[in-house]
């Protein structure tokens, strides 16, 4: 029945034979062993480092950590798909099987490599260093890289691909990408490439007088002026496609940025692809700031969810587009004010320690800002407010944000924004957030402004985190627009997931920094075009602190309404009591059987039942249900849609 056997520090040259179903933990680190026993079928982690092991045997399905480092290993067997961590340093591999998708950790330095498998997405340390007969890197397929990205001592001179990323040795920015005359016969993964700089005497002949513009989104069409792929330009504005052979455009997505294209003059460069010359590379777009200046206001963010009687911290984002999302200096000496508007049950308290001081209004707050280049985005801007203590579950506090002057400002659609918050009686750390909240007035073409909070609530610092963050398949991954972030991500867009990798963060745990242990980011995205009435919008993300399983967020859920009262033909519904206590009453008139479901106000699906087709009234149980507002849905087989609300009061 023996779980944990640590053994560490012997001279034991063998082990004896181990339980099959109990043990989860083996530590036997230091000895003289050459060998292993068959591993117990549900073993978590296995430390076997410095001993004098040839060779390991079957991996169980359930393993996790894998540390066999120096040891006399020439190969090793297939890695189950739960690994996390692997390190194998200082053995005489030539090669490692193929990696896990779930694999973030990774030392193989000090060996005999002579190839790697692909990189996964979810990696975040990367360690070849000292293979001296490694000489190409693999497709790097999604790879953010960290700063645990080593390969010093390696063959390796170029890139396959090239890759956001944040600290490596060498500095991969400086690394040119292989060609397929490369000297060492490596293979490549990428068909155009091209760099978005900042043209600083406005010359297209010249190409050494500008710096790369990072975070700029590139995107690809083919022939026939359909979009293909998208990708973000990494740090130092270079990028990549990795494309089939034809006839494809590349241009630079110039929504709401503030520059402007200085050549190619159309924003476009064609490339014509084929068996005898498929690659096009310098495929390099020069930019210049736009006339004027863009000041913008974009975010409303806060520490603690909205507590009848509690206080939270807001900080708002507003200023110098160009400086606080690109690290570039279009404009200087441009002053005027930012004037915030709070709406709710909740009243202004305090300055915040740091912030600029606004002159005070009841809850008007007006700042004047005498030179915008000067100001911290993050923290500027910040004031103490407190809910007001009869405030409801389910009211909105709103901030209502606008920057001036107007005059001269190239982009005035920025000037202004309005975010809601709902007061609410509990919530986790780790949540999603949208807005607008609730339901949309259909139809609905503007921005939904997704925000992912996270907070380190173990006991020790996170060293890297990372956010996979899923799209709902209706909204369109083409109109994605970074809007703020707490510390600086690498960002990844593919199909209709967005990866966020926060590499050495060193987030603080919450007991030692409360304040310190939060992060966030933020974006904003639009529906595609032509939705039904019966269109839902329902996200969530998977939040990765180091090795940690993910923590997976609340599912956001927004959907259209025509109004407060649409029904749709089909669908005749109402509800009582309002408010209800223990129990909800349907009544209801419907030509097919339907789905009812009950949302509460961080989207979390509550009850779900079917109705049958016929006239009934039908009672269900909300005894389970906190008091606060709740959202229900009736959807048909027909795909018809009606949605209300009601309130819970025991």
């Amino acid at each position: 029945s023996i779980g944990w056997l640590i053994c560490s520090w012997n001279p034991l040259t063998s082990l004896p034979q181990l339980p099959p179903t109990a043990m989860v933990y083996l530590e036997c680190i230091g000895n003289q062993l050459t060998s292993l026993p068959t591993l117990p079928n549900y073993l978590g982690s296995l430390f076997c480092a410095n001993n004098q092991i040839t060779s390991l045997p079957t991996l169980p399905n359930s393993l996790t950590g894998l540390n066999c480092k120096y040891n006399q290993i020439t190969s090793l067997p297939s890695l189950p798909n739960s690994l996390l961590s692997l390190r194998c340093s200082g053995n005489l591999l030539s090669s490692i099987p193929d990696i896990p998708n779930t694999l973030q950790h990774l030392e193989c330095d000090s060996n005999l490599l002579t190839s790697l498998p692909i990189l996964n997405n979810t990696m975040t340390t990367f360690q070849v260093q000292n293979n001296p007969d490694l000489l190409c890197m693999p497709k790097l397929l999604n790879f953010n890289g960290s700063s645990g990205f080593d390969i010093s001592g390696t063959g390796i001179t170029c890139l396959p691909n090239l890759i956001q990323h944040n600290g490596s040795i060498p500095a991969i920015d400086t690394m040119q990408l292989c060609d397929m005359f490369n000297p060492n016969g490596c293979e490549i993964f990428w068909n155009i490439s091209g760099s978005t700089v900042l043209d600083a005497d406005a010359n297209c002949s010249t190409t050494s007088d500008g710096i790369g513009i990072p975070y700029l989104k590139m995107r690809l069409k083919d022939s026939s002026n359909n979009f293909v792929q998208q990708i973000i330009a990494n740090w130092d504005g270079d990028y990549s496609f990795d494309t089939e052979l034809g006839t494809f455009k590349t241009s630079v997505d110039t929504s709401n940025i503030p520059f402007q294209i200085l050549c190619p003059t159309n924003n476009s460069i064609s490339s014509n692809l084929s068996l005898g010359d498929s690659l096009d590379f310098n495929i390099n777009f020069r930019l210049v700031c736009k006339p004027g200046f863009d000041i913008g206001a974009w975010g409303v963010f806060h520490n603690n969810r909205f507590f009848p009687n509690e206080p939270s911290l807001i900080r708002i984002s507003a200023g110098d587009i160009a400086q606080a999302f690109y690290n570039m200096n279009c404009d200087s000496g441009v002053s005027g004010e930012v004037t915030v508007i709070i709406n709710g049950p909740a009243i202004f308290q305090s300055t915040a320690v740091g912030s600029l001081t606004p002159i005070v209004n009841g809850n008007t707050l007006i700042y004047s800002v005498s030179d915008f280049t000067q100001v911290n985005v993050g923290s500027d801007f910040a004031f103490n407010i407190i809910t007001n203590s009869n405030a409801n579950s389910g009211q909105e506090i709103c901030f209502d944000v606008t920057v001036t002057p107007n005059n001269g400002d190239n982009n005035l659609s920025n000037n202004h924004s309005n975010f809601c918050f709902l007061v609410s009686n509990s919530f986790d750390p780790n949540e999603k957030e949208v807005n607008p909240v609730g339901q949309l007035n259909f139809p609905y073409s503007d921005w939904l402004t997704y925000t992912v909070h996270f907070q380190n609530t173990g006991t020790a610092p996170a060293h890297h985190i990372q956010i996979l963050d899923t799209l709902d398949s209706d909204l369109d991954e083409t109109t994605f627009e970074l809007v703020s972030f707490s510390h600086e991500p690498t960002i990844q867009l593919f199909e209709n997931n967005i990866h966020f990798n926060f590499v050495n963060i060193n987030l603080p745990d919450s007991s030692t920094d409360s304040e310190g242990s939060k992060g966030y980011i933020c974006y904003k995205i639009k529906p595609k075009e032509n939705l039904s009435i019966a269109t839902t919008f329902d996200n969530n993300a998977s939040i990765y602190f180091d090795f940690n399983s993910p923590v997976v967020t609340n599912t956001t859920h927004t959907s259209f309404i025509t109004g407060i009262n649409s029904i749709e033909p089909s669908i005749l519904i109402s509800v009582y009591p309002v408010p209800a206590s223990r129990y909800l009453t349907l009544v209801y008139k419907l030509n097919s059987q339907t789905l009812f479901t009950v949302y509460n106000l961080l989207g979390q699906k509550e009850i779900e039942t079917i109705l049958d087709k016929s006239t009934v009234n039908k009672i269900i149980s909300i005894s389970n249900l906190s008091n606060g507002l709740y959202f229900f849905q009736v959807k048909d087989e027909g795909g018809n849609l009606y949605q209300g609300k009601f309130e819970v009061e025991k």
